[in-house]
């Protein structure tokens, strides 16, 4: 089990610890290996480490001094039969652990495509932190939801986004823009409908989420390893179209929904640099793949060795979109993140 820091007890590190726990389970290389045996034995032996974080950053935790925001979210009411499952799930089986589950993105909206995945939140009510078993219960029952996640895009690259009760009253704006609760849909019919948060006062938490983001990005993209297969290529991809919503936040010291960060970002900056974006845009719009039933059959088996087959052994590029991934097109995305981080960190 590894030591609480404290840089594991900042707000919104300890949310990113969270997301780790609820996702896979894993703090560590020897958790990695114990999930081989037992998906269970690495939640529950990092459960007390998770409850102790949680205890101090919530002791830590004092009001949050700016205006209380109220959203009135709506219950989901699309057709996607994966987001219905979800909802028959939760309120089947968490019944009390949570106070709130939404569905954002894409399927929040209503206008899915193929190239969607499925962008959901949960926050955990004060009951799931209660005792190891139950953390650990919650979490297990969590993961095994992604299964649904999964079915729905079996290229999915994420998890849940993972909040907890108590940092609604000092909100984390950078870990989970509020504005994207405005764009939400609930997942629960009778919790979490009516949201309160408080953000955080006097910490532009945007330009540090931006910086480490989009640095993130400048190695991916100043490394000659080019994605070998759709999976790697849609969670690069994904990554770079999310440095505008970033790069506008960073800005503003606001949050902003990502589908009106494009325009609002595309202003600042050449047409001729901001082309590739478009370019990046226009692949999701014709997004394509197939996948044989053996690794469909692994990826659905939710376990960290599934997502590790998946990450290296997916499906190749198809060959309309492998042409345009020249040295060249990764060479624009470069310099249009580089371009972007200069402006926001000459402020």
């Amino acid at each position: 089990m590894p030591a609480v820091t404290d840089e594991a007890t900042d707000l919104n590190a300890f949310h990113r610890i969270l997301s780790r726990y609820i996702n896979t389970g894993c703090m560590s290389s020897r958790d990695k290996y114990a999930s081989l045996f037992s998906k269970r034995m690495p939640y529950r032996a990092n459960a007390s480490y998770v409850i102790n974080i949680y205890e101090r950053v919530s002791a830590m935790t004092g009001p949050a001094g700016q205006r209380k925001q109220v959203f009135d979210i709506p219950l989901y009411a699309g057709t996607n039969k994966y987001v219905h499952l979800m909802m028959e799930y939760l309120d089947e089986k968490l019944d009390g652990y949570l106070s709130g589950a939404y569905v954002h993105g894409s399927l929040g909206s209503y206008d899915e495509m193929e190239y969607s995945d499925f962008d959901a939140t949960v926050i955990l009510s004060d009951k799931a932190f209660r005792s190891e078993t139950d953390l650990a219960r919650v979490a297990i029952l969590l993961s095994d939801a992604r299964r649904i996640m999964i079915a729905y895009d079996p290229l999915q690259h994420h998890g849940w986004f993972t909040l907890a009760n108590f940092s609604l009253s000092a909100y984390p704006c950078a870990y989970f823009p509020p504005e994207l609760f405005a764009y939400s849909k609930s997942l629960l019919p009778d919790v979490g409908r009516k949201l309160e948060i408080i953000p955080r006062s006097g910490i532009n938490e945007y330009k540090d989420s931006f910086r480490v983001f989009s640095g993130h990005l400048v190695e991916q993209l100043s490394s000659s390893v080019r994605p070998r297969n759709i999976y790697q290529l849609k969670s690069l991809l994904s990554e770079f179209m999310l440095l505008p919503a970033c790069y506008v936040q960073a800005r503003d010291a606001a949050g902003i929904y990502k589908k009106f960060s494009f325009d609002s970002a595309s202003r600042d900056f050449p047409v001729k640099d901001w082309a590739i974006m478009n370019e990046v845009s226009d692949i999701r719009s014709r997004w394509h793949f197939r996948l044989g039933k053996l690794h469909r059959w692994f990826i659905t088996r939710n376990t960290v060795t599934g997502y590790r087959i998946t990450q290296r052994f997916a499906p190749e590029i198809p060959g309309d979109i492998k042409k345009v991934l020249s040295a060249e097109f990764y060479g624009r995305m470069l310099a249009l993140v580089c371009v972007m981080r200069k402006s926001i960190m000459a402020e």
